[in-house]
C-alpha cells in the first residue's frame, strides 16, 4: 500500500491511501486547494479517488469536504449520524456494518470514543498488509485488540495521555474552556470546534477524554 499523511493535527487531518486498484482519502480536514496540491505532488488526479472515509465530523476532519465535493463527485463513507452534520453530501454510502469493501481493499470499522454523536476508526487491509487509522479517541474497546495486533502501520493515533488538568494557564483560556464545556453539554459541536480553534490560536491544544477536557501547551 502507498500511504501519505497530507496533514495531521488541529489544523486539519487528511490522509491518502492507495493500493493497486483503489485510491481513498480518510477525512478532509484541509482546504480543497491544499488537498488538490498535495495530490498533484504525487501525480494523483482527484477525479480518480474512489472514496472519502470520514472518522467524525469535527471541523479539523471535514473542513474542506464541502468545496471538494462541489468539484469532484466522490462517494463519502459515513454513518447516518455523521451525515446529519454534512447535509451537503449527496453521494454517500452508510457505514452500517463492521466490514467495508472498496475494490481490492477490505476495511474493518472500529467504533471509537469521542465527543461527537458518532466516531469511527479504520483498519485498511490489502493482501498481507494492513494499516490502522484511529484519531481523537479516549479508549479502544478490548473486543478490537486481536484485530489491532495484526497491523503493519498505525496512523494518527491520538490516544489521550495522562496530561494534567491543573496546569497554570491564563484566565482567558480558563474562560474559553468553561464556555466550550457548556457548548458540548448542549451538543453545540460547531461552537465547541470554534472555541477549540481559538484556544489553539492562543497556543494551547484541547483534548477530550472521558474524564473531561485536557489542556496542553503547544
Amino acid at each position: 500500500m502507498r500511504v501519505r499523511v497530507l496533514s495531521s493535527g488541529s489544523k486539519g487531518n487528511t490522509t491518502y491511501i492507495e493500493t493497486e486498484q483503489a485510491k481513498i482519502i480518510i477525512d478532509m480536514g484541509n482546504s480543497c486547494k491544499y488537498v488538490k496540491e498535495k495530490l498533484g505532488e504525487m501525480d494523483i488526479d482527484p477525479n480518480d479517488i474512489d472514496a472519502i472515509l470520514i472518522t467524525h465530523t469535527h471541523v479539523d476532519h471535514i473542513k474542506g469536504l464541502k468545496v471538494f465535493l462541489n468539484k469532484y463527485d466522490i462517494c463519502v463513507y459515513c454513518t447516518k449520524e455523521m451525515l446529519k452534520d454534512m447535509d451537503y453530501v449527496n453521494n454517500y454510502h452508510f457505514i452500517d456494518s463492521d466490514i467495508l469493501a472498496i475494490k481490492d481493499m477490505t476495511i474493518n470499522v472500529i467504533k471509537t470514543s469521542h465527543d461527537t454523536p458518532s466516531s469511527v476508526g479504520y483498519v485498511i487491509n490489502n493482501g498481507s498488509s494492513s494499516i490502522v487509522y484511529i484519531t481523537d479517541t479516549g479508549y479502544i474497546n478490548k473486543k478490537y485488540f486481536d484485530l489491532l495486533m495484526k497491523f503493519d502501520y498505525i496512523l494518527s493515533l491520538d490516544l489521550d495521555k495522562e496530561e494534567s488538568k491543573e496546569e497554570n494557564y491564563p484566565q482567558e483560556i480558563a474562560d474559553l474552556l468553561e464556555e466550550r464545556k457548556i457548548a458540548r453539554q448542549n451538543k453545540d459541536y460547531s461552537k465547541s470546534d470554534e472555541i477549540r480553534d481559538k484556544i489553539y490560536s492562543l497556543g494551547y491544544e484541547v483534548k477530550d477524554t472521558r474524564e473531561g477536557q485536557m489542556l496542553k501547551k503547544l
